[in-house]
């Protein structure tokens, strides 16, 4: 809700496998793979809210004008809904748990990070918030935090996960290009109407979400119906939000041997809450 789903599994992912590691085998084994697959769709339910939880959130925020008041009162039955079903999961699977962790297991070591680099990176962030509350042109927020970042953090810009960065830039030329074929506009304009949410729904199943609010918000200007199906639309395949492809990098990378394992569980566990999205639809409509 205050940042993004994708930061915050960049951010959690990693810190739950050296969590993890803490643990027996037995039991490591037999909770990486849902508590793993429970935080991506937590960040992804989770960041439903507020403008700032997600990029299609942020674009269709600023597109519609509306207040932030009125933008996160629309997710937010799905959201109460999600965080009751995430709670009843976590109980669900910390029952296998046999035995509590131990304080002694635990190591803590001392880390000494560069108090000034934490204080620039907290005052870019809160100049972020600034623009997403409309109290600062983005232009000049985005032209300080590339030079800030330059001039006392450059090696920040030599981890950024650019094939990801990559990969979003590439389904932006997809949709801009598709946009302007006429006999796909035509369709496009004729499936829309009345459908928004489930149309939304789909596309966001093949191309993800951020891009499928970026094509649709030049059909409609039902942008309401918009912000719902791309945020419920975040769930179903993989791809449907390009933030649940770190956590599954993270598993290839990490578990290789159970990729598997983890996208059938994943998989079958995002059907069920778009079941159940869609029934929340049903009944707040």
């Amino acid at each position: 809700m205050i940042i993004t789903n994708d930061v915050a599994l960049i951010t959690f992912v990693p810190f739950t496998f050296v969590v993890f590691n803490m643990l027996r085998e037995e039991q490591r084994k037999k909770l990486i793979l849902p508590v793993i697959c429970i935080q991506t769709i937590a960040a992804n339910m989770g960041s439903m809210l507020t403008p700032l939880g997600n990029p299609q959130n942020l674009y269709l925020y600023g597109k519609s004008g509306m207040s932030l008041g009125r933008f996160c009162l629309i997710m937010l039955p799905y959201t109460v809904v999600s965080l009751a079903l995430i709670i009843l999961w976590t109980a669900f699977i910390s029952r296998k748990v046999d035995r509590k962790i131990e304080k002694d297991w635990i190591k803590i070591e001392n880390v000494n990070g560069d108090k000034k680099i934490i204080v620039m990176h907290f005052l870019m962030f809160i100049l972020c918030l600034l623009v997403v509350l409309r109290i600062i042109d983005y232009k000049y927020i985005f032209v300080i935090t590339l030079l800030a970042n330059i001039i006392f953090d450059r090696k920040t810009l030599k981890n950024v996960d650019y094939s990801l960065l990559f990969t979003f830039i590439g389904f932006f030329i997809f949709v801009g290009n598709i946009r302007s074929i006429t006999a796909f506009s035509n369709w496009i304009n004729e499936i829309i109407n009345g459908n928004e949410i489930m149309v939304a729904v789909l596309s966001s199943q093949i191309i993800s979400n951020v891009p499928t609010a970026l094509l649709l918000s030049g059909f409609t200007d039902k942008i309401r119906l918009l912000v719902i199906g791309t945020n419920i639309g975040g769930l179903g395949t993989l791809i449907a939000s390009m933030a649940s492809l770190i956590s599954y990098r993270q598993i290839v990378r990490e578990l290789p041997g159970r990729k598997g394992e983890y996208f059938k569980l994943f998989t079958i566990a995002n059907i069920v809450f778009l079941i159940i999205m869609f029934m929340v639809r049903v009944i707040t409509k």
